[in-house]
């Protein structure tokens, strides 16, 4: 068995949660509030923490204002707070052959908000077999790894990865079959690269022995996306 004595840390998943969130194909109308007027738009589609709206006319980056999703014509609309976060204007728009329009960050106005909102994204998510699979393994716990210098961490990938199992010492333990994310982090850029791993076997006890066996699905794949993060 692979041993490897690395600085692990546990990083909480629910941070990680809003990277990339999925965008699922969704039309719902949405009504932007701001001093100056207020404008009805369709979205085109929607993620956990944001929206993309079809317009010609997109609304000025970094421009702030209140947002109104209508999701049910029977209940009262979901009130956030709403960010132009990126714009595809026409020229863009031509020459990537997407349609014009603009990405809306979306900030909710407490937990019930939030929670409407989220609860209401992960229903269409569940009907996209894509969306589900993204939010899943978005959701796995990630394992950060610090190395010293980039010659271990080519030796981690080359010795250790590449084998199909590694033992990492860890405060943090998982329960035999957990699919997680392991973060490598480069020692000279602090660039995360994640690879999935699956817990084989974890062992209880004094902090410097305590830590967890990790499968590499595809052990070689696993080696050659750090590899190529340290080159």
């Amino acid at each position: 068995m692979d041993v490897f004595d690395l600085d692990a840390v546990e990083t909480p998943s629910s941070l990680h949660n809003n990277r990339r969130a999925p965008r699922v194909t969704k039309r719902i109308e949405i009504t932007l509030q701001a001093p100056e007027r207020e404008q009805k738009y369709v979205t085109h589609d929607i993620s956990y923490v944001g929206v993309f709206v079809e317009c010609p006319d997109p609304l000025p980056l970094r421009k702030l204002m209140r947002v109104q999703a209508h999701i049910d014509p029977e209940q009262e609309p979901i009130k956030m707070l709403g960010l132009v976060a990126h714009r595809v204007n026409a020229v863009d728009a031509m020459e990537s052959g997407r349609s014009p329009g603009m990405g809306i960050q979306l900030f909710a106005l407490g937990h019930d908000m939030r929670s409407t909102w989220r609860h209401f994204v992960r229903q269409e998510y569940e009907k996209n077999p894509d969306a589900r699979e993204a939010v899943r393994r978005q959701e796995y716990p990630r394992l950060k790894v610090h190395f010293p210098n980039t010659d271990e961490m080519r030796k981690f990938a080359t010795e250790h990865v590449a084998s199909g199992n590694v033992f990492i010492r860890s405060a943090d333990l998982y329960q035999q079959g957990t699919r997680i994310w392991l973060e490598a982090v480069h020692p000279g850029s602090g660039l995360i690269t994640a690879v999935e791993a699956i817990v084989l076997e974890f062992i209880e006890s004094p902090r410097q022995n305590r830590g967890m066996r990790l499968m590499f699905s595809d052990g070689e794949a696993a080696r050659d996306t750090l590899l190529a993060s340290i080159t």
